[in-house]
């Protein structure tokens, strides 16, 4: 795979029972992908040993105020999980890799004197999330690939 420029990047979000649909204006994204640790370090053991419980997945994504649309504030509102996807490059049919998962959305807005409305919204997964590449879907564990129904 070769490296991807980020002005491509789109994120897809689904409102209730339809199709996930770009979010408009948005200019950046991001995720993550942490586990809290566990210490187990033992007697005998040469360096401090640690085990990870469950990963967190967490996010968040910015952009520009649409007044054509509220989706990004009824998102937060209805406190309903979302399907969303997440695509380093423009999606098209075919297009690899994207991650994908369910979430719940917070909400925020600002306007500056001397700036746009700007939107942000951050987020915490509410499934465990998949990346889909080349056609084979990771579940993120080391047993190989699995489709991932969401």
């Amino acid at each position: 795979m070769s490296r991807l420029h980020g002005s491509r990047g789109r994120l897809y979000v689904a409102l209730v029972d339809t199709t996930a649909i770009p979010v408009a204006y948005c200019n950046k994204w991001q995720m993550a992908i942490t586990s809290d640790l566990v210490d187990v370090t033992a007697r005998g053991d040469t360096n401090k040993v640690r085990v990870a419980k469950r990963p967190e997945i967490t996010g968040s994504f910015n952009g520009f105020f649409d007044q054509n649309s509220a989706d990004t504030y009824e998102n937060a509102v209805s406190g309903v999980s979302r399907r969303f996807y997440l695509y380093p490059t423009t999606p098209a049919p075919g297009t690899k890799p994207y991650w994908f998962g369910t979430g719940t959305f917070d909400f925020s807005a600002e306007a500056q004197v001397d700036g746009a409305v700007t939107v942000a919204a951050s987020w915490w997964a509410e499934t465990f999330w998949t990346v889909d590449v080349d056609g084979g879907f990771s579940d993120g564990f080391s047993d190989g690939f699995s489709k991932a129904v969401i």
